[in-house]
């Protein structure tokens, strides 16, 4: 008999359910059923759209009331058993979840919801219908709740804003006003890749002092002449401990990069921004951070006193006649020194959509922090101690963006600049309160982009340059044609980066891009030229001619900052110079290969270098074996 009561009150649980609380806890298409009493009879008639928690509970109420008047007191004390905590749990997975605001812009409505939610779960207890505390220990998670909500709506906008991909994109600025002298920002005006106001008078200053000290008896001031810097040289850039993966987004893992690949870091002056701006150097495949605008003017002034002009002599016996027509690039050398002046050095370049959608929706989640801290509508709300928790989502929106930009940004040749350029904008426009750790992240992981192109692209250039097999036996047709694709699909693949890439990044980032990669093509080049043991007169003109076509391509990446200007290819290439003077070697007789090297023009270059092409180029001879044993004995390369 007890079986088949429990049956049967089963059975009514799953009516009532079905036709009473589902329909009323159903609220997806913003009405709700009218609950109504008539007598001993209680049914749901018509529609309407009263929402609010009052309103829900009251029809709860109701219906409980009902089934507690009209059932027996033991079938009500069996019936509640199942009936009061299968509708708690549906109350709290259907209605009271799906209640909880996504911001503070609905939060009265919520604070209602949960006073309502605990008078109802009293009521209960007084009607000891229940003596469970679910509703009041939901009610005292709502905090958490709303948190967690909070949370999962700010990820799923930064997902969404990442998935929307590059958008419209941005030219913007980089304006810094700093004391300089002459010599700096005459030099960035060499190198080409600055605007420079407030510099119009620097000549005349420099007059000016000229003219008082030979008044006073005393000689104009010059510099002793600096060593070239060799912004080939690279160093790693990435100084943070702190990987740049952040909790659970699996970016901790080993991502083998080289040291070479990193802008490179050169002495920066004091600087005093005007403004909030991006800290954008040349991407110098070194510390980013650490470079200045005096970079460009350091690279441009510096001169070790040779002159870069390709000169000839038309003695010796060599292995065959070869006659020098390479005319390489001179460098202007600064000496003057003046009176530091504030001078603005400008420079723009391009960003996505992307990093402002970040920025708006961080800012949000901060001044919500800030109002639920202070703001007097707030400040006693019960979900006031998520302040603190809320300052936590921005990390997570950044590292949701660190964790789904190799994605969203794999378009095209632009896309890895874009993402460097992006981070870089982003680190510096992030709010204060923001950590320095995810700041400093963000900055590391546009570094890791950077880097990780540079690498594919140099991979793609020693991939072309291999087809050439090393330039051996370069003058027999068949050869001569593969070195000819090689040498033509490495030129091809630069022009081809160097246009998608103007359009992204700053000049000065460019220039240090471009050159990174040019360097790469040439050392290779070098150093295939130099493992040949032996060169014919033939191949020493075909490589003549591979080493000219790089050096027209070298001169019109990085033309000067006007037409008639020198180009600056030295300057952001590091091996151009000794490229440019193998290039005059290979056509040059042994006479002219030793007046060179007696005038210090061959100093980039190691003795045994200069011996083992000697040795290549000219057949055995004793005026030979004299030069050689000159450049070992006498050290005339330095």
């Amino acid at each position: 008999m007890l079986g088949l009561l429990k049956d049967k009150i089963d059975h009514f649980h799953q009516q009532i359910d079905r036709i009473l609380i589902v329909p009323r806890l159903e609220t997806q298409r913003g009405r709700i059923p009218n609950v109504s009493v008539d007598g001993d009879t209680i049914r749901i008639a018509g529609q309407d759209n009263d929402l609010s928690a009052g309103r829900l509970f009251s029809d709860l109420r109701l219906i409980i009331d009902f089934l507690d008047v009209q059932l027996p007191s033991a079938v009500m004390s069996n019936l509640s058993g199942t009936l009061i905590p299968s509708l708690i749990s549906r109350l709290i997975s259907t209605r009271l979840s799906s209640s909880v605001p996504p911001s503070l812009e609905n939060l009265p409505a919520f604070e209602e919801l949960l006073k309502e939610t605990k008078r109802f779960e009293d009521g209960l207890h007084d009607a000891k219908l229940t003596r469970e505390r679910e509703l009041s220990d939901w009610v005292e998670r709502a905090p958490k709740v709303w948190l967690a909500k909070r949370r999962e709506s700010c990820l799923d906008a930064a997902r969404k804003v990442m998935a929307s991909g590059v958008g419209e994109i941005e030219k913007v600025e980089r304006a810094v006003t700093q004391a300089i002298d002459a010599q700096h920002g005459q030099g960035a005006m060499v190198a080409g890749v600055a605007d420079v106001s407030g510099a119009d008078n620097w000549n005349a200053v420099w007059n000016d002092e000229e003219e008082d000290n030979t008044a006073s008896g005393e000689q104009p001031k010059q510099e002793a002449p600096k060593q070239p810097e060799k912004l080939a040289d690279h160093t790693g850039f990435i100084e943070e401990d702190d990987d740049d993966g952040a909790d659970g987004w699996g970016l901790d893992e080993d991502l083998g990069l080289d040291d070479h690949d990193e802008p490179l870091k050169v002495p920066e002056p004091t600087m005093e921004s005007d403004e909030q701006t991006p800290e954008f150097p040349a991407p110098q495949e070194q510390d980013d951070d650490d470079i200045g605008w005096s970079a460009w003017a350091d690279a441009a002034e510096a001169d070790d006193g040779r002159d870069y002009g390709f000169t000839s002599a038309s003695s010796g016996t060599p292995k065959h006649a070869r006659k020098p027509s390479i005319e390489a690039p001179t460098s202007s050398q600064i000496n003057r020194t003046s009176a530091p002046k504030d001078i603005t050095l400008t420079e723009t370049y391009t960003i996505t959509s992307t990093p402002r959608a970040l920025i708006s929706l961080i800012t949000g989640l901060l001044s919500e922090a800030t109002q639920l801290e202070t703001n007097p509508r707030y400040r006693s709300s019960s979900i006031a101690s998520a302040a603190s928790g809320i300052l936590t989502v921005p990390s997570l929106v950044l590292a949701i963006f660190r964790a789904l930009a190799p994605l969203y940004y794999a378009v095209d040749l632009k896309s890895n600049m874009y993402l460097y350029n992006d981070c870089t904008f982003l680190s510096a426009a992030l709010p204060p309160e923001v950590s320095e750790k995810d700041v400093s992240q963000i900055v590391t992981f546009g570094k890791r982009q950077y880097s990780r192109e540079m690498e594919a692209q140099r991979t793609i250039l020693y991939d072309y340059l291999d087809g050439s097999q090393g330039f051996i036996s370069c003058d027999e047709p068949l050869q001569r044609q593969e070195c000819g694709r090689a040498m033509a699909a490495a030129t091809s693949r630069l022009r081809e980066i160097h246009t998608a890439w103007e359009t992204v990044l700053s000049k000065s980032a460019l220039y240090q891009s471009i050159g990174s990669l040019l360097n790469a093509v040439i050392t290779k080049l070098i150093n295939d030229i130099e493992d040949l043991s032996d060169i014919s007169e033939p191949e020493s003109v075909a490589l003549a001619g591979y080493c000219a076509d790089l050096g027209s391509l070298g001169e019109e990446l990085f033309p000067g900052r006007d037409p008639e200007s020198t180009p600056v290819t030295a300057i952001y290439c590091g091996n151009w110079v000794k490229f440019r003077y193998l290039e005059q070697i290979l056509q040059s007789s042994l006479a002219d290969i030793m007046m060179l090297a007696g005038e210090g023009c061959l100093k980039d270059f190691e003795e045994e270098e200069i011996v083992d092409l000697i040795r290549a180029l000219f057949a055995d001879s004793e005026v030979r074996s004299r030069c050689i044993e000159d450049i070992r004995r006498q050290g005339v390369l330095r």
